[in-house]
C-alpha cells in the first residue's frame, strides 16, 4: 500500500512537473513570435510614393472631395452590407490614416475589421484621434498593401454603407491612384439619402439620424462605431418601413441583369405598380418586364396596365446579392 502512495505521489509530480515544463515552453515560444513579430514591423520596408503632393487636390467650397461619381443607381432592399468609415490623416483624402468594416447579414453583426493605414507622409494634423501618433502608424502597412492583401475583395462582399459615401469613396479612389492601382468598382448606400428621404427635420449627422431613426447611439465615436451605426440604421429603416426602397450607387460598374431584375420587382412587391414607379432612377426598360413575366417573376395587369410581383420573383430577389 505504501508502495502504491510512492508511486502515485511520483507520478502527480511527474504529470506537475511536464505541464510547468509545457507552460514555460509555450510561453517562451509565445513571447519568441511577438518578438519576431515586433521586430519584422520595425524593419519591414513599406511602400513609398514620390512626390506625393502632386496628386493634390484643391478645395471645392472649402471641400475637399476626389470627384467620384457614380454610374448607375437602383432602388431595392439589401441583406448583406458592409459598414465603411475611414479618418484621413490632412485634408487630402489619400491621407487615409484609420479604416474600418462591419460585415452584416440581415441585422446580425458577422465580422468587423478596424485598423491603422500608414499614411504618405508624416503630418496627422487634421486626424481625429489625438492619441494616435506616427510612431504607431509608421508601422502599419501603406494602403496599397492592404488593398492588394485582400482589402479590395471586401469593397466586393456586399453594398457599402456609410455617412457621405461619396467622400469615403473618394478618398479610396484617391489613395488608389497615388499608388497606381485600378479604380475602384462597388456598390453603395448613403445614409444620409436616408435622412434626405425620411426624417428632413434631423440634423445632418450620423448620431442624430441614429436618434430619430430609434438606434441607440456608442459613447465612442471612432470609425468603427461609426461603421456599425450606418448599417443599423439602414436595416432598422428597412425592418420598420417595408415600402422605403434605398438608393443604391455604383461605382465602376453598371448593374447586371440579374440586380436590375432584383430592383424592378422590389418595387412591384407591395401593391400593383405602374412603369414610372418601377423606373424611378432609369430609364423604362419593358423589354425586362416581359422577360420578367415570362420567368413568372412578375404579372401584369391589363386593366390597370401595372405590375405585381409573384413569390416566386420575390424569392428571386432575396437571394440576389
Amino acid at each position: 500500500m505504501t508502495q502504491l502512495l510512492h508511486w502515485g505521489g511520483s507520478a502527480v509530480t511527474l504529470i506537475f512537473f511536464i505541464a510547468l515544463c509545457y507552460s514555460l515552453f509555450t510561453a517562451w515560444r509565445k513571447r519568441r513570435r511577438e518578438n519576431r513579430r515586433r521586430q519584422d514591423l520595425q524593419t519591414k520596408t513599406h511602400t513609398k510614393v514620390k512626390q506625393v503632393h502632386q496628386y493634390d487636390i484643391k478645395p471645392v467650397k472649402g471641400n475637399y472631395r476626389y470627384p467620384l461619381e457614380p454610374v448607375a443607381t437602383l432602388r431595392r432592399p439589401v441583406h448583406t452590407t458592409i459598414g465603411l468609415d475611414l479618418e484621413t490623416a490632412t485634408e487630402q483624402p489619400y491621407s487615409i490614416a484609420l479604416m474600418a468594416l462591419t460585415f452584416y447579414t440581415e441585422e446580425t453583426c458577422k465580422a468587423q475589421r478596424y485598423f491603422y493605414v500608414q499614411p504618405p507622409e508624416n503630418d496627422l494634423h487634421c486626424l481625429r484621434r489625438k492619441d494616435i501618433t506616427w510612431s504607431s502608424l509608421r508601422l502599419a502597412d501603406t494602403f496599397d498593401e492592404y488593398w492588394q492583401a485582400g482589402l479590395k475583395d471586401c469593397f466586393s462582399q456586399g453594398v457599402l454603407v456609410g455617412w457621405n459615401m461619396t467622400e469615403k469613396l473618394g478618398a479610396v479612389a484617391h489613395a488608389l491612384k497615388i499608388y497606381g492601382l485600378p479604380m475602384i468598382s462597388c456598390r453603395y448606400i448613403d445614409v444620409n439619402d436616408i435622412r434626405r428621404d425620411l426624417y428632413t427635420g434631423v440634423p445632418k449627422t450620423p448620431t442624430a439620424t441614429a436618434r430619430a431613426v430609434g438606434v441607440t447611439c456608442p459613447d465612442e465615436d471612432i470609425p468603427l462605431t461609426r461603421a456599425h451605426l450606418a448599417v443599423q440604421i439602414l436595416q432598422t429603416v428597412q425592418r420598420d418601413y417595408p415600402l422605403y426602397l434605398p438608393r443604391i450607387r455604383y461605382v465602376g460598374q453598371a448593374p447586371d441583369i440579374q440586380q436590375r431584375s432584383a430592383a424592378v420587382i422590389a418595387a412591384a412587391h407591395h401593391e400593383p405598380v405602374g412603369i414610372r414607379e418601377i423606373f424611378t432612377t432609369t430609364p423604362p426598360d419593358r423589354d425586362l418586364l416581359q422577360t420578367l413575366i415570362k420567368q413568372n417573376y412578375l404579372t401584369y395587369q391589363a386593366e390597370n396596365d401595372t405590375y405585381y410581383a409573384t413569390e416566386t420573383g420575390l424569392a428571386f430577389a432575396y437571394t440576389c446579392q
